[in-house]
This record gives structure tokens, sequence and C-alpha cells, in this order.
């Protein structure tokens, strides 16, 4: 050690230094460190994040000790007087830890951030009661008891992944014991899964939002959103039938991806009523993307009435067709990010009048995966004529079949069409 000490110079770092590096490292290599030398023999001791991984194969590990007894251990000698983050991910054959007895050696130590894999056990009621908590993440776990008190008093962030609920008010009940929660991730995968076919979030304070929803689920899943105060939504969902998003004024920026999913050759229907888009009519940042032949999720679109009277940047990923309707609809958007799909789209049709936004406000288009197709050129073409204070036109072009010179004649004919603006600078990629 002496050698690697002095060639990295880690010799000359105080102790408290050299525990926060051992800090960044899975508990079982900061351990092994205490074979280095003397000076580092009891250093892992003090590190303020514990790391435990329940590997399968791990049986030879740490001296020929169980995973349970190593674990143990590691407890019985740490003496740091509190633990910043205890994080266990356990194998699917480690039903016999003793994953409740850690979590309150944790919670007995004033852990702040918890994250928890394993696979499918039951958690300990004391893991819903610890008030110095501020970060939970939860995946593959059991939230079943229906008569569960949750008081986590300062937790701000919650993670969710694919956590199995034993009923509709589960959930409800722990975002509702979180009673400064401003950051909440749930991400689940189906596929044939019966628990919470009904999703509620509810939370007064809840700033932050992002949905996940995967899988091949032929049931009715429904969302609804009370979050007053949220921010920033992201919804990326294949199963959804609805989303009622009532009261979303305070949103800021939205993420959203509605797609298909194909099961057995089936695709999953979405029927997304337009008070789902209306609740985005405060939005300054927009990111909107379906896969192919989601035209139902554009009709509701188009049925709204809202105007998107704070819209500044739009990044679309969806069948340009309707995009015209957007750009009526947005009075100050500034950015069009325009990211086709790869698949047969309706084509651009010109608005019936110019919109405000291109002939005022936009500053910057760039478009994406352009292959010199007519209705592309077509619109290229209206944007450049009409946008009057246009400043930088991106366009990434997508070479076509086998044909070396596709992309030069498509930035070729691109180039010498007629500009509204004079400051407008055209960049061909």
């Amino acid at each position: 050690m002496g050698v690697i000490g002095d060639e990295l110079g880690i010799s000359s770092f105080p102790d408290h230094i050299l525990c926060h590096i051992l800090s960044f490292l899975p508990t079982k290599y900061a351990v092994k460190t205490s074979i280095l030398a003397r000076r580092w023999r009891f250093l892992w001791t003090r590190v303020v994040n514990l790391e435990f991984e329940h590997e399968n194969s791990d049986s030879e590990s740490e001296e020929e000790m169980s995973f349970s007894d190593f674990v143990d251990r590691v407890f019985l000698q740490h003496n740091a007087p509190s633990i910043n983050s205890f994080s266990f991910s356990s194998g699917a054959d480690s039903k016999n830890c003793k994953l409740d007895s850690w979590i309150s050696e944790a919670i007995d130590r004033n852990v702040q951030v918890m994250d928890l894999d394993n696979y499918l056990l039951r958690l300990p009621e004391c893991l819903f009661k610890c008030d110095t908590l501020v970060d939970l993440r939860l995946h593959n776990c059991l939230l079943c008891d229906a008569n569960l008190t949750v008081s986590l008093p300062k937790v701000k962030k919650l993670f969710l992944d694919s956590v199995m609920y034993d009923d509709y008010e589960s959930l409800p009940k722990l975002i509702s014991g979180c009673l400064l929660l401003e950051d909440l991730n749930i991400h689940r995968m189906m596929y044939g899964s019966k628990d919470m076919v009904y999703l509620y979030v509810s939370s007064p304070v809840l700033r932050r939002l992002a949905l996940n929803f995967e899988g091949c689920d032929y049931a009715k899943h429904i969302v609804e959103l009370d979050t007053p105060q949220l921010q920033y939504l992201k919804v990326v969902d294949s199963i959804s039938i609805d989303i009622y998003t009532p009261k979303l004024s305070s949103l800021v920026q939205a993420e959203v991806c509605l797609c298909k999913d194909s099961c057995k050759g089936k695709f999953i229907d979405h029927r997304i009523s337009s008070q789902f888009f209306e609740s985005f009519s405060k939005v300054k940042c927009l990111t909107l993307s379906s896969g192919p032949t989601m035209t139902c999720v554009y009709t509701g679109f188009l049925a709204t009435t809202t105007r998107f009277r704070y819209l500044t940047k739009l990044d679309w990923v969806a069948d340009t067709h309707f995009l015209p309707r957007m750009l009526q609809i947005s009075h100050m958007l500034k950015i069009l990010i325009i990211r086709k799909v790869d698949c047969d789209v309706k084509g651009w049709v010109d608005p019936a009048y110019i919109p405000f936004c291109l002939s005022s406000h936009i500053r910057t288009v760039s478009i994406y995966a352009y292959e010199g197709r007519e209705w592309e050129y077509g619109m290229v073409s209206y944007i450049l004529k009409n946008a009057e204070v246009l400043q930088q036109m991106n366009i990434y072009s997508k070479c076509v079949g086998n044909d070396s010179n596709s992309k030069f004649r498509a930035i070729q004919r691109i180039s010498m069409l007629p500009r509204g603006s004079e400051k407008c600078e055209l960049s061909l990629c």
C-alpha cells in the first residue's frame, strides 16, 4: 500500500477524506481495503454510505462468510454516528435474509437515503415511520399491509419501480404520508398484472412527477392526478385508456409519450381525452411524441379548445400532419424541434392561415431525419418562407437507400429556397 499511496498521493490525505472516497464504493470493496495497511484497517467502519448486493454466486465471499453474516458483521463493527444512505439489493434466493433488522438498524442511525430492491419480500413497518428519511427508492417490493400507517415527514423524493400493492388505497396512503414530497417517480412493467388498474396520485405539494407504464395488459387502466402544485410532468404510457389531470395550473414543463405496445400481434388501444391536453395550457416547454398509427391520440388533441399562450419550446415527435394545428394555437412559440417518426405519416398540409408564432416569434427550428420527401420539402419551404424573425434553421439529413448523392441533392435544393427572414442562417448536416 505504501507504493500505491506514494504514487497516487493517497497517503497524504486525512482520514475523513479517505472515508469520503470509500463511501462511493460498494461496502464489500470498502471492507477489503482493511488489508492494505494498518492505517486502513478500520477506516471503512466510518463510511456513511452502506451498499450491499446479494449475488447468488457469492457463496465464497468475504472470508467464506454467508452474505447475512457479512452484513451483520458490518453493522456490528460500523461506528459512524449516522448513516447517510443504505442500499440493499437481494438475490432471488435470499428469502431468509435479515432485511427487517438491517433496515431497523439503519433507521436507528438516522439514515437519510434508502434504496431497496428485495425481489418481492415484504417491507417492515418501521420503514414507513422513519422521521429522518429524505429519499426513498423501492424496487420489486411488496406493499401489502392495507392497515399500514405511513409517517415519512421528511421524504422529498420517492421512486417506486415495479412495486406490488395490496389495493388501490396503498399508493395514495404512501404518498399522503410523505408530507414534503416534491419528486415522485413511478415505473411499472405490466404483463397481466391485476393490481393498481386505477392509479390515483394526490399531493398538495408535489412539484415533479414521472410516470412510466409499459407492457402488455388488456385491463382498462386509468390514471388520475390531483397535483395542483406540479411544475414538471413526464408520462410514458402504453396501457392507459384515459388520464385525468385536473388543476395543473402550475405546470411549466411536460414530456408526453403515448404509444401502443404490441403483445402477441395485437395493439393496445388508447382513448386520451382532450381534457388531458387542456391541462397543459400554461406549459412553457412541451415534448410530445407517439408511436405510429396513433391518430386517435391526436384526434383528441385537435378537439381541445386550449391555446398554449405560454409555450416557448415545442419538441415534436409525431405525425407532422397535426403540427400546423399546434402552431396555430401556440402564439408565443420560439423554439421548434421536429423529430419525424420512421413510419408512413400523413405528411404536411399548409395551415389555413399563417400562424402568429411563425410570423412573429419563432427564432430556431431544428428538423431531424430529413429524407427529402416532397411533403418534407414542402414543410421546410413553408417555414422558411413565412418565419419572418427566424434566426437559425438546422436540418439534419438522413441519406436514403444506397444513393450517396441524395443528401447532397436535398441540401442543394433547400439552400435555394426563399427566406422570409434576412437574418436566418441555414445549417444543413
